[in-house]
């Protein structure tokens, strides 16, 4: 039986005030207080999860919350809040079960049901996100946040012309909403629309999607034609967008004597080995108030003013070098007859890996008949050796994994890994950048959505990368053994 408390509700009502108004550190010390003498009480126990939930604190909200379902099963919001610290915890599937019995408590929770539509759609189940975030629209139409959404699934579903007209609609009542533009941004980009899009796509520092840091300069930002003595050029996103912007790495030297670059501390050694001696490298937790620069720009600042929409990738250099005494040793190893095909089969993306990813054991069987043509050398960074070992015995395959070559950390062990290969094959991931910028045969597996950098589903990046995009008609398992097939016929 639940203890109580003549003051109870009340206390509980002045302290659901506080968590309203973001007094969080005010909440807690009376609901440490009363769950002294009321520890089963299971709305202070509900109170305490999403304070917990507030602070960060996702495994400790999981228990407050699940304590309040033991003493009290029907209650939407408990579960509501309990699938939101799942969902933190990138516990997807926990965090689904959670919404849709808080759902069935309360089919009106406009929150709950959009929340749900974003948990679907990491799941990549986005036609029944759409469903379900028109299902919140219904509720409040005015809900900027659920129209975003609702664009953003559009985007998803390849509904590109929907996607950028839900946008522009958000804009015209809300024209600083930087999420709004940002994705529009890259709806756009993905047209090959790229005057509106670059223009766009500068919001996304203001977006609270886009997760890289910027940097406090006190400087002004290069505007693409003036010059002087030294351009920083910083870091954006991860290793793979900082290898495809640096295919521009050399454009500005027209303006300037010398460029400076932070980047990814795992490319430090292969951007100094193959650039211009007038441009330096440096870490990006390098101190830049320690560097003297006069102007600045961010990386894709560069794709802004040098990517051409109609840009033919056969014009593009070969600007990644491998290091061939290193090939030549990956190379003796695997000496045969048989070609050498390097393959990478998922992504960890945790807004887009589940639908560009496959099983490894899905992926070799894709290759069917011509399975055993050829040595397959790993180049998945995070693969797991144990299930390299149980398909590799399954299909009789050979499978090599370079022990001495740490694949997430030593990218240059990476690249030359990649050199040793006559043809890749490989989803959507650092593996392909880095590859291509080498100017390996490397051929890209684009599932639907893929991702706006492809634009339309072709390249205008690497002269040596072959694009094989889904069609909307053909499933991921058809397209992934009608596309390695093909590749297969075009490298026998």
């Amino acid at each position: 039986m639940m203890n109580t408390n003549p003051n109870i509700d009340k206390k509980i009502s002045f302290i659901g005030t506080l968590i309203s108004s973001g007094k969080i550190g005010e909440a807690e010390p009376l609901l440490q207080e009363l769950l002294k003498s009321s520890g089963n009480n299971s709305e202070l126990l509900h109170q305490m999860g999403v304070v917990k939930y507030f602070q960060g604190f996702y495994e400790e909200a999981i228990h407050y919350l699940s304590s309040a379902i033991k003493y009290k099963k029907n209650n939407s919001d408990y579960y509501f809040w309990r699938a939101l610290s799942y969902g933190r915890k990138n516990d997807n599937l926990r965090a689904i079960i959670d919404y849709r019995k808080s759902l069935s408590l309360n089919a009106n929770n406009a929150s709950c049901i959009h929340n749900y539509a974003k948990a679907l759609g990491r799941e990549g189940e986005w036609q029944s996100a759409f469903k379900q975030v028109e299902r919140a629209i219904k509720i409040r139409p005015e809900d900027t946040d659920i129209l975003v959404t609702k664009g953003f699934i559009e985007f998803k579903l390849d509904q590109l012309e929907a996607a950028d007209h839900t946008f522009k609609e958000i804009l015209k009542s809300h024209p600083q909403h930087y999420e709004a533009m940002y994705f529009r941004g890259f709806t756009n980009l993905k047209q090959k629309n790229f005057e509106i899009g670059w223009e766009l796509f500068d919001h996304r520092w203001n977006s609270p999607s886009f997760l890289s840091k910027r940097y406090n300069f006190e400087t002004a930002e290069w505007n693409g034609s003036s010059g002087g003595e030294k351009l920083l050029i910083w870091d954006e996103q991860g290793p793979g967008d900082q290898i495809m912007c640096s295919l521009f790495f050399n454009k500005p030297l027209g303006n300037f004597k010398e460029i400076i670059i932070l980047c990814d501390p795992r490319l430090q050694g292969i951007f100094s080995r193959c650039f211009d001696k007038n441009i330096t490298f440096l870490p990006n937790d390098y101190d830049i108030k320690k560097i003297k620069y006069d102007e600045h720009l961010s990386m894709f600042g560069l794709l802004k003013y040098y990517a051409k929409q109609d840009q033919d990738p056969k014009t593009n250099e070969v600007i990644l070098k491998f290091d061939n005494n290193e090939v030549n040793r990956i190379k003796g190893k695997l000496k045969g007859e048989k070609k050498i095909c390097g393959i990478s089969w998922f992504s960890e993306n945790n807004q887009s890996g589940k639908d560009r990813s496959y099983s490894l054991l899905s992926f070799l069987k894709s290759f069917g008949n011509s399975m055993h043509d050829y040595i397959y050398v790993n180049l998945q960074y995070n693969s797991s050796i144990e299930e390299i070992s149980q398909v590799s015995r399954k299909l009789g395959v050979t499978i090599y994994n370079d022990d001495e070559i740490d694949l997430f950390n030593d990218i240059d062990g990476l690249l030359n890994l990649a050199g040793a290969c006559d043809f890749i094959i490989s989803i959507d991931n650092t593996t392909i950048h880095l590859a291509g910028a080498a100017g390996i045969n490397t051929h890209v597996l684009l599932n639907r959505p893929w991702d706006w950098r492809w634009l339309d589903g072709t390249n205008i990046w690497y002269p040596t990368t072959h694009c094989y995009h889904q069609e909307e008609a053909v499933d991921r398992n058809s397209f992934l053994k009608q596309t390695i097939s093909k590749i297969c016929q075009l490298n026998n």
